[in-house]
Formats: structure tokens, sequence, C-alpha cells
């Protein structure tokens, strides 16, 4: 089982440094501070990420995830661009997921652990696809850009 923890932690780590890279390079200003937050939270999820933790609600992650859906909605209201909507919503649940482990009190605290973790990567995946087709469209989401002339 530890092979395969170090394994999944190796893969996110990877989609998300390469992910929030190219958010916070081609995503303006809204991309590079959506970037950081997801950094940030994923760094403090990591720091604080043990099994034992998760035998009832990890009161610290809750935090982590109500702070980083707090920052996210700032963010989303702020801008006209709609991943970021999209974002929010993939971490609204994964922040239920904290409250429906302590209603469902026969969760195994594995299962809790992994259902928890499981929406950041929609949540990473949507925002690099919200911002690549921002870029595809004028910005504005309406128009497509015209084909360059060669």
């Amino acid at each position: 089982m530890e092979l395969i923890d170090q394994t999944n932690a190796i893969l996110y780590w990877l989609l998300c440094l390469v992910s929030c890279g190219y958010v916070a390079y081609a995503g303006k200003k809204e991309g590079l501070l959506v970037s950081v937050f997801i950094l940030v939270a994923s760094l403090l999820t990591f720091l604080v990420y043990e099994l034992d933790q998760w035998t009832t609600t990890n009161l610290i992650v809750l935090s982590i995830d109500i702070s980083l859906l707090i920052g996210l909605l700032i963010i989303a209201i702020q801008s006209d661009k709609n991943w970021l909507l999209w974002i929010c919503s993939f971490q609204l649940i994964g922040t239920m997921t904290h409250i429906s482990a302590d209603i469902v009190s026969s969760v195994a605290p594995r299962v809790y652990q992994l259902v928890n973790g499981f929406w950041s990567i929609p949540l990473i995946l949507t925002m690099v696809l919200g911002v690549f087709t921002s870029k595809a469209f004028n910005d504005d989401g309406h128009d497509l850009k015209p084909p360059k002339a060669p």
C-alpha cells in the first residue's frame, strides 16, 4: 500500500505543478492567483495528510479546504471567467465530503481520505481546460480567434 500511496503522491504533484505552471503563465491575473492558492493548499494538506487523523472529520484539512474555497470564490466573483465557477464547484464538493464523513460515521478512514482528495483532480483539469479554451477564444468566451495568415 505504501508504494501505491507514493506513486499517487508523485502523480498528483506532477499534475499539480505542470497544471499550475501553465495556468499561472497563460491564465492572466486570475490564473496566477488560483495557481498560488492551489499550490499552497496542496502543500499544507500534504504536510498534515496522515491516515490516523481521518477517523473523524479532519479539522485541519477542512480548514484548508474552506480557506481555499473562500479564496477561489473571491477570485471568481471579481472575474468574468466561467472556469473559475467550475473549480469553485469542485472545491465545494470536496469540502462537503468532510461533512458527509461526519454524518455517515461508518465511512472507513481510508475511503474518507480518498474521496476527499479525489475532487482535486477534476478541479485541476478543469482549471487547465478553462484557461486553454479562454486562450482559444478571445478571452471573452464568444468568438474564435481568426486563423493567422501564413
